[in-house]
Order: structure tokens, then sequence, then C-alpha cells
């Protein structure tokens, strides 16, 4: 896994956001077993009685601009755009994980539709941030430092529970 950098100002603000509620527009535990060992969620797999939770990656950017929304931190703002670009339907897989040095991470894994659509949407919005939302709560971001042509998404979060929990999550759990 390639180490990635996030300024520390919206690094900050992203830990600091928890799970932070997204403004809306008009439209309404613990590891039990080591990552190498935890099942992968599979997203479509939920059963039918349970609702899915709702989960997007949309652009954002630290700077103001036309079209975008403003998430407001205690030491600043994150703009981000209203319209997702990655959506639920774009995944295949999800994971939680674990670097070599301990630093726990979700691995997400796309269809072969979404792979497309994160290679050309990092390739196009190199520098920019993607933030993963879940019921529009801000979850993690991730700084698009290069485009991704594998089909593979790994965000770090805080703690191996954010990881299971966000994961349980996505699989309806």
């Amino acid at each position: 896994m390639k180490r990635v950098y996030i300024v520390p100002g919206i690094l900050a603000a992203a830990l600091l956001a928890g799970c932070q509620q997204m403004p809306q527009k008009t439209q309404s535990s613990a590891l039990a077993q080591p990552p190498s060992l935890a099942q992968s969620a599979q997203p479509q797999a939920a059963p039918a009685a349970k609702q899915q939770a709702r989960v997007d990656f949309r652009l954002a950017q630290p700077a103001k601009a036309a079209g975008l929304s403003e998430l407001k931190f205690r030491d600043g703002s994150l703009w981000y755009s209203p319209q997702p670009v990655l959506t639920r339907a774009d995944l295949s897989g999800v994971e939680p994980r674990r670097t070599a040095d301990g630093h726990p991470y979700i691995r997400f894994t796309f269809s072969a539709l979404g792979a497309q659509k994160l290679a050309a949407v990092t390739k196009q919005y190199r520098g920019k941030l993607l933030v993963l939302t879940l019921n529009n709560s801000l979850e993690s971001v991730y700084a698009i430092n290069q485009p991704l042509q594998s089909g593979v998404l790994d965000i770090g979060v805080k703690s191996d529970q954010e990881a299971v929990r966000a994961v349980k999550t996505i699989a309806g759990q």
C-alpha cells in the first residue's frame, strides 16, 4: 500500500469530524480477528429486509468554489460536491485492514464499471480530496495523489473499531 499524506489541517478536520452529518440539499465493536482473516463484506449481499446504508464518495477541496457545499469544522472548512462521483452501486467489496506497521484502513474494491470511474476521477482530479460518506455522515477523507488504475481504494481511518463499524454499516449488519 502506498502511503498517502493528507494536508495536516484537512486531516485534523476529518479526524475531528468523526461522523459529522453532511448538510443535505432537498433529498432526503472491536476487531475480533486480524484484518487478514476478517470477512470481506459484500455490499450487495445485505438481506432485502434491511435498508442498505448510503455509500457515497464525493470530491472535495479546502478552498471555496462555485457549486460546492461547505462543511464547517472547528479549525476551518471543507468544500465538497453535493453530487457523488462514486456510490454503493460501484462497489464489489469492502473490508477492514491494517498496514504492515499497524495503521487501520478500509479497502474498497470496485466493480469493473466502478474501477473505470475511479480511474477517471483520480486521473482528472489529482490534488483534490475524495470524501467518504455513509448515510450522509462524513467517515474519512482521501487525498488524490495519483490515478488509481487497480479498482482498489484504501482509505485510512482512526481505529480498527472505526474500520469494522464502517464495513458493518456498509454490509447492512
